[in-house]
């Protein structure tokens, strides 16, 4: 098996918000025209022992309008805007274990397989996106409307995620400021 040469990894920054501040939010220049919205569906899983947390990893399965994507994160150590990430198209719902090749979840699955796996919690949200260009730098700013469930537990969540898409992180926080003003 080939393992990619470079770890992939995913800039972004994550602000909890409170419900009062999602309206005005949404009326903000930056994400009142040309936006999109996604249902999105995801599915976090582990061993039962905590295997991947205690690895800094974590395993999910989201449907994407109507396809299942695998993503598998990892902490990147000291750099707290940054992680690896592993997104695979998959055939189904459950997670797959060929999509372990190549990421950090591999030697700690690979063997055991998906039979270890339980299922955590899942998340249920409304995505409004856009990009946004700040110089050549490009970010994905999104709100993010839905719950978290966990058996009959269900939490509301009501975030917004700022990801670099292209460019440098300079422009990541040249939006975070314009969001904040």
């Amino acid at each position: 098996m080939v393992r990619p040469s470079k770890t992939p990894t995913e800039v972004e920054l994550k602000f909890l918000l409170v419900p009062r501040e999602r309206p005005a939010l949404a009326r903000n220049p930056l994400l009142a025209r040309e936006t999109t919205q996604t249902d999105l569906w995801s599915v976090y899983y582990d061993t039962p022992g905590w295997a991947l947390r205690k690895q800094g990893i974590t395993l999910r399965v989201r449907r994407v309008n109507g396809a299942f994507l695998q993503t598998i994160k990892s902490e990147a150590g000291s750099n707290l805007f940054d992680r690896g990430e592993w997104e695979t198209k998959i055939h189904g719902a459950e997670p797959d274990r060929f999509a372990f090749a190549g990421t950090p979840a591999e030697d700690i699955l690979g063997a055991k397989g998906v039979g270890t796996l339980i299922r955590l919690f899942s998340t249920e949200v409304q995505r409004t996106s856009r990009i946004v260009k700040e110089g050549s730098d490009r970010v994905e700013v999104s709100l993010d409307h839905g719950e978290i469930v966990a058996g009959a537990l269900r939490q509301p969540i009501d975030e917004l995620e700022l990801e670099l898409k292209g460019g440098a992180a300079d422009g990541l926080f040249a939006v975070a400021r314009l969001l904040c003003q």
